[in-house]
């Protein structure tokens, strides 16, 4: 203790010769004419009758390079200028109880990066520096003690400044804890508590180690706070303490990354975790936006084609086109597409029936069949939900045509509505999962399949369409009146709220529309992308049992049925068949587009000639307007699309690589139906090439859209052309002598082939009985023999007819 205290009452001679020396390095520069301010030399002058004093906390120190509190503070509570920081440290240095006469303040160095300012006062005459710093250290405590907005949030101390401080602008930015270098001897732990703790609270000191060779020698001090490091460097350095200089400098933290170290050490749970964060973020980041663009797409509140000026500007760009169009080519300015109301007229009970169905709201699951081209698209959109709101059309053909699982992706998303969504994250979370899996062991997850990205959007998609159909609900609210018991004529109102399966069973306007279009799941079973089927039955079949929304089904796939019957086998469906429309609305529709066109009675009685082959079929009837109206007469718009459909047959069965079986069948079809309007199942089945199988092989026919499958309780009972115009087309193909030779000659060589390969079968079982001996006169297998001989013999016969056609179609 007498060496501690013999330490700190030589320091102020100590400062004096320190400062003595830095007085001669800065005479010298001076000298020299060099410039010695204390912003180039880092060195305050100070003459013998000045006191130096440093004041912390003036304002905010800066902790890091982006630390903006000293900004902040400085915009709200002070300025960092030099007469502001003097007045406000005149007014921390006077108080009425200890007055100081003549404080004059001679300069200011203000430590912008520490927070604080070194002040230097003029000692009045007859005062002492020990008293002056005395009264100036006691008034700033009693400041301190004066409670107002700034002092909470900043209050200055003020420290006699013993060393020689050092003014720089290196970029070290204050902590709690310091290094201390020795310039001589190393100071003790009770020497340091001692010189330091006056700046504030000491967590602890680390001394020099023992056996440490590092030179200079050097001990840590970590304080409570920051404040108390700075205030302490910046009074202390430089002071020197018998023979040892203090040189103290902020010592940077390294602290413990807990997140980071995790991240390193714990490789296979971090990285999946992360990963998992990052998609949880990104979920309930983007999920409502998808949302609320699935319920936009449906409702189009906000669509262009529902504002005023679009359907004005609309309206004004076709009536121009169609002025154009009329000078142009000389036209009447008609409309080419009239009303269809002749061609629907025996179609209202259907539309009719199917708004009956949307509107009792009891299983709307309702499925429209009917051949392709039969319009039953038309008579859903354009005819049943007219004018509805909150209509989804989905087209499957979009999503099973996609070529890859990006596009399938954004069909999928462009369909719903589904936005914003990136399928390219999908091919490089593919990479991404490689790369964790070697690295970890284990898949990361983030990576989904096709099926799983498509099963999502239509789960979000669900969400969507039950929050339109709930739009309302929250206002619904019911009031019963009802006779209080014994309170004479007063009335008791009971108020309660719908529950929401009691909300949407009366209220079946609210629930949106969905129209699944093209939806053939036994037909296109073997495409690449025919998960999509599965997966949107399945949602169908939620939306149904939530009771959210009514879901439509067009299809031309007589197996649709039983495949939706998988996602609801307790579901009764709802099924509205359609067929081609009669020969009479055929010819009525078809007049009231050509009346222009068709004004002579001789095209009238050729028009009426030529529309009977084309029978009812919607598609066929508006290719032979078009023909005719770009200049073709009725016959030869007939002439041009028989051809053209016999030319689409071959090109099936002949030119593509089908195989020789499907060739014979459909030539077999092809020539019963090229004379007859049907067929029987009873005379197909009997056919040597449609024995044992028939139901599977007319069945791969009528997926090729070849023939018309006529059922009854699920067995077929006759076989139809495929559509009105295939039967011309038949005829055309069997009175086509080059194209009937080449088909009869593989039809009989297919035939031929198919003999010969039964004949085979039997004579194989022939020569088993021979291995057990002579037979032939035994009685057990004597019928059985004669049955084998007749059928080889039939078939021998088959073969030789066949082998004779096709000889005669060679010459």
């Amino acid at each position: 203790m007498i060496r501690h205290q013999s330490t700190i009452s030589s320091t102020i001679g100590n400062i004096n010769d320190s400062q003595t020396a830095s007085d001669a390095a800065l005479q010298a520069d001076t000298d020299l004419g060099d410039d010695d301010t204390t912003e180039n030399t880092g060195v305050i002058k100070k003459e013998k009758e000045e006191t130096l004093l440093y004041f912390d906390h003036i304002f905010p120190y800066i902790s890091t390079k982006w630390d903006l509190t000293q900004y902040l503070f400085s915009s709200i509570f002070f300025s960092k200028n030099e007469n502001y920081v003097k007045n406000r440290i005149l007014d921390l240095c006077k108080t009425d109880l200890d007055p100081i006469n003549s404080l004059n303040i001679t300069s200011i160095q203000l430590m912008k990066r520490d927070g604080g300012a070194f002040v230097k006062f003029q000692v009045p005459i007859g005062e002492t520096v020990q008293n002056f710093n005395k009264k100036i250290l006691k008034n700033v405590s009693e400041k301190q003690r004066n409670f107002n907005l700034l002092n909470y949030f900043i209050q200055p101390r003020c420290f006699p400044v013993k060393g020689i401080p050092w003014i720089e602008d290196l970029r070290r930015f204050p902590t709690n804890k310091i290094k201390i270098s020795f310039r001589g001897p190393d100071l003790t732990q009770e020497e340091l508590y001692l010189l330091f703790r006056r700046y504030g609270l000491i967590h602890d000191i680390i001394p020099p180690k023992p056996d440490s060779k590092d030179i200079p020698r050097f001990a840590f001090i970590i304080f409570r706070s920051a404040r108390a490091a700075i205030a302490a460097k910046n009074c202390i350095n430089g002071l020197k303490l018998n023979d040892t200089i203090l040189h103290i400098q902020y010592e940077k933290i390294f602290r413990e990354n807990l997140i980071r170290n995790f991240l390193f050490e714990h490789t296979r749970l971090a990285i999946p975790a992360i990963l998992a964060l990052t998609a949880a973020l990104a979920f309930i980041i983007f999920e409502p936006i998808r949302e609320w663009c699935v319920k936009e797409k449906i409702s189009q509140r906000y669509s262009l084609k529902n504002s005023t000026y679009y359907k004005k500007a609309l309206e004004i760009s076709n009536f121009t086109t169609s002025k154009f169009k009329e000078i142009l080519y000389y036209e009447k300015s008609t409309s080419n597409i009239k009303s269809a109301s002749s061609l629907w007229a025996e179609r209202y009970q259907k539309i009719k029936e199917l708004k009956l169905w949307i509107e009792e709201n009891v299983n709307t699951f309702i499925i429209v069949q009917g051949p392709r081209g039969s319009g039953k698209h038309e008579m859903v959109v354009d005819h049943t939900l007219r004018g509805r709101e909150n209509v989804l059309i989905l087209d499957c053909d979009s999503l099973l045509n996609a070529r890859n699982d990006t596009k399938l992706i954004q069909a999928t998303s462009q369909q719903l509505g589904y936005f914003p969504v990136f399928p390219w994250l999908n091919s490089i979370s593919t990479f991404i999962d490689l790369g964790v899996q070697g690295l970890t062991g284990q898949k990361s997850g983030i990576s989904e399949s096709k099926e799983q990205a498509v099963k999502n959007m239509l789960n979000t998609s669900l969400m969507a369409i039950r929050d339109l159909s709930l739009e309302h609900y929250s206002s619904e609210v019911v009031v019963d009146n009802s006779e209080k018991i014994g309170s004479g004529s007063s009335q008791e109102k009971t108020t309660y709220v719908l529950k929401e399966e009691d909300y949407l069973q009366q209220h079946p306007e609210c629930k949106p529309v969905v129209v699944i279009d093209r939806f053939q799941p036994t037909r296109k079973a073997s495409e690449r992308n025919a998960f999509v089927y599965k997966e949107i039955a399945d949602w169908a079949a939620n939306l149904i049992s939530m009771n959210v929304a009514h879901v439509i089904f067009i299809s031309d796939d007589i197996g649709s049925p039983t495949f939706l019957s998988d996602s609801l086998p307790n579901q009764i469906f709802k099924v509205s068949t359609l067929s081609d429309a009669s020969e009479e609305n055929a010819k009525q529709y078809v007049l009231s587009q050509l009346h222009d066109q068709i004004s002579s009675p001789a095209l009238l009685k050729e028009l009426d000639t030529s529309i009977k082959p084309l029978g009812g079929r919607m598609l066929d009837l508006q290719a032979y307007i078009r023909r005719i109206k770009s200049g073709e007469s009725p016959q030869e718009a007939l002439s041009e699309m028989i051809n053209q459909t016999a030319e689409q047959l071959t090109q099936m069965f002949i030119n593509r690589n089908s195989s020789e079986f499907q060739l014979a069948h459909a030539w077999i079809i092809m020539k019963a139906l090229g004379s007859r309007d049907s067929i029987s199942f009873g005379e197909i089945a009997v056919h040597p090439l449609f024995k044992g199988k028939p139901n599977e092989i007319l069945s791969v026919l009528e997926r090729m859209e070849l023939i018309l499958l006529i059922k009854d309780r699920g067995l077929v009972k006759e076989i139809r052309a495929g559509k009105p115009l295939f039967k011309a087309s038949f005829n055309n193909l069997i009175s086509d002598e080059k194209i009937f030779k080449e088909i009869e000659i593989k039809y009989n060589f297919q035939l031929i082939g198919f003999e010969n390969d039964r004949i085979s079968g039997w004579v194989e079982e022939i020569n088993k009985f021979g291995e057990y001996g002579d037979l032939s006169n035994s009685k057990i297998y004597k019928p059985r023999l004669e049955y084998l001989a007749e059928k080889i013999r039939l078939s021998t016969e088959a073969i030789i007819n066949a082998e004779k056609q096709i000889s005669y179609l060679s010459k």
